[in-house]
């Protein structure tokens, strides 16, 4: 029985050399030396004996391969990194030559990223960019190689890709990311953003092999198919030139509260949402609800009055340790456990956030109205104006709540003229006069300006000077709607039109480049809802982005968990988080509402 074991056991082990399970274990030699072979595939090119502890000597000459560009020698069959030729062999070691098939690489990359360098402050992770943002491609018909030189501040972070963020190169990609003796670079996987460690002035060159990609498991049309992460040949190098030509943009830094329904994950820049500042220390006194998810981003203002998002955040881990009693961490997010009115201090040089909680301090509930130059003549700011103790609130122009105990409330059919000036004000709920001001039954609680709305584009700006008014610049009927948790207000034209997409794990890889595929279809029965009929898989998560019609800047208005409306199997599809996530794989028709910002599911048929 012990001579058929071992025989067995030979037998084995020689089959599992025969399909190359065991590297090179024919290689062994009986004089101690260690063998590296060099394959191309499962051909051997070349092998060399090495003492143990001794190093593989690079090949004198590059392979070739008809048809093929020789990139490097790599340490691993799927070319995940390249062989280190200083490592030490204490045992049989195999190396695979990189041999990428050429093919002509017809995209336009971009540097994508925000910071305090001229350009990519302006870019605004990709909300802004033209040509001056766009990487130079060689003439070469034997190599895809890209140039871009720019200046850079430390701090910064950027990648290069297309936009939409599809071919993301980050980090990873770089070849040395020390110049000079500096560390230029922080260190990341190939999907990381770059950070700038060291300001200067400098020049990247990007070379892309396209038919080497990495599909993933989704095929050559799916949504993985934007990542060229594992297997990929394409590199980035970078020339440090010298010190930046153009110093960093000179900036204020603010913080700002955002969250899953205080903001809607939406960089909004409004006084409410705003951290009051002395001396590099923040502070905040806002009512959250509980559940709420949500971070303080910095924001940076140029000299100019623009405004564009910052790199740094106070999350989870900025708070001390009593604070964090009060929380919990949800991806690395600060989740309220209960409602309340907090107050946070955070110091930005030490970057520790404190909080405390009044879970008694709760909003008085208020009623909205409109206000303003607009209509008839006789109503021009009459709630300011006029004879306050006689003044009676007119229903005609107060909003009304959705549903009970929403806290969004809207008003249609508001017929606006070029040079109209309004703004939304708040009165003591069920008040039916505005009172007089010092007296008892002073009904104003506080007006809502231009620093409130969002999303309103071009009919609309501030009035100027110390006046935020909002002043109207094109003529039409309009609907407003004001979210009373966040501040937030919005303006539309009652004709306007949206362009919904669902943005999710598998349906688009989180892309944000849409295809009409993903596109939302405006019913006929209702010109505010918007629906679409999609399969999802069970535990992906997922929700849905609106932009105004035709235009797909800056990252739209998101609409997720916090939007779940009460029909269908909505309610299956919210859980603890940010975005909806599917309960059980099937096909869904998704229902979103513009006039209440809802979002409902329904099962539908495959």
């Amino acid at each position: 029985m012990k001579k058929k074991l071992i025989v067995l056991v030979l037998a084995l082990v020689a089959a599992l050399c025969a399909v190359g399970l065991f590297a090179a274990c024919d290689k062994k030699t009986d004089d101690g030396k260690m063998t590296v072979t060099f394959y191309d595939g499962e051909t051997v090119l070349e092998t060399q004996k090495v003492e143990k502890g001794g190093k593989a000597v690079r090949p004198e000459e590059d392979p070739s391969k008809e048809g093929y560009i020789f990139i490097d020698w790599y340490g691993t069959p799927t070319f995940t990194h390249v062989y280190d030729f200083d490592r030490v062999v204490n045992d049989d070691v195999s190396v695979f030559a990189g041999f990428a098939r050429h093919e002509n690489d017809t995209r336009d990359y971009y540097l994508l990223g925000s910071g305090t360098s001229k350009l990519l402050y302006a870019s605004n992770w990709g909300n802004h960019y033209d040509d001056t943002y766009k990487m130079s491609k060689s003439s070469s018909t034997e190599e895809n190689i890209y140039t871009f030189t720019v200046d850079l501040a430390a701090g910064d972070e950027f990648v290069f890709a297309i936009p939409g963020w599809g071919y993301k190169h980050g980090a990873g990609y770089i070849v040395e990311r020390t110049l000079g003796g500096k560390e230029c670079f922080a260190e990341g996987d190939k999907l990381s953003n770059i950070k700038v460690l060291e300001s200067g002035n400098y020049t990247f060159t990007m070379k892309t092999y396209p038919a080497h990609l990495n599909w993933g498991s989704d095929g050559e049309d799916g949504p993985n198919a934007i990542y060229n992460v594992t297997g990929s040949f394409d590199t980035i190098e970078v020339v440090r030139n010298g010190d930046m030509i153009e110093g960093p943009v000179e900036l204020t830094v603010d913080y700002y509260i955002k969250g899953s329904g205080i903001s809607n994950w939406q960089d909004v820049y409004s006084p409410y949402l705003k951290m009051g500042s002395a001396d590099g220390v923040y502070t905040l006194e806002i009512y959250l609800k509980a559940g709420e998810t949500f971070l303080f981003s910095a924001v940076n203002t140029a000299t100019d009055g623009t405004m564009a998002p910052g790199n740094a955040y106070a999350k989870f881990a900025n708070l001390d340790e009593a604070s964090k009693a009060l929380f919990t961490e949800e991806t690395e997010n600060i989740k309220a456990k209960a409602a309340g009115t907090y107050t946070f201090t955070f110091d930005a040089e030490e970057g520790v956030l404190t909080a405390s909680l009044d879970a008694d301090k709760v909003p008085a509930a208020e009623d909205y109205y409109l206000d303003g130059v607009f209509g008839e003549e006789a109503d021009a700011w009459k709630h300011r104006y006029d004879d306050p103790a006689a003044l009676t609130l007119s229903s005609e122009y107060k909003l009304t709540e959705t549903e009970a105990g929403s806290g969004v409330y809207t008003l249609g059919g508001v017929a606006l003229e070029a040079g109209d000036e309004i703004t939304l004000f708040a009165y003591t709920a069920g008040a039916t006069a505005e009172g007089t001001w010092g007296e008892e039954g002073y009904a104003l609680l506080g007006s809502y300006d231009f620093r409130y709305l969002t999303g309103a584009g071009e009919p609309f700006a501030a009035v100027g000077g110390n006046n935020n008014n909002i002043s109207v610049k094109a003529a039409g009927t309009y609907s407003f709607t004001f979210d009373s948790y966040s501040k937030i207000m919005t303006i539309k034209a009652e004709d306007a039109a949206y362009d919904v997409y669902i943005n999710g794990t598998t349906v688009t890889g989180w892309n944000h480049g849409f295809a009409d595929e993903f596109k939302f279809t405006r019913t006929e029965e209702n010109g505010s809802e918007y629906e679409l009929i999609v399969a999802l898989t069970k535990g992906d998560d997922f929700g849905l982005v609106r932009f105004d019609e035709g235009s797909q800047e800056g990252y739209g208005d998101y609409f997720g968990a916090s939007a779940a409306g009460e029909g269908g199997v909505t309610a299956d599809f919210v859980t603890t988080g940010a975005n909806f996530v599917v309960p059980e794989s099937g096909t869904y028709r998704i229902v979103y509402n513009a006039a209440s910002g809802k979002v409902t599911i329904f099962e539908a048929e495959a």
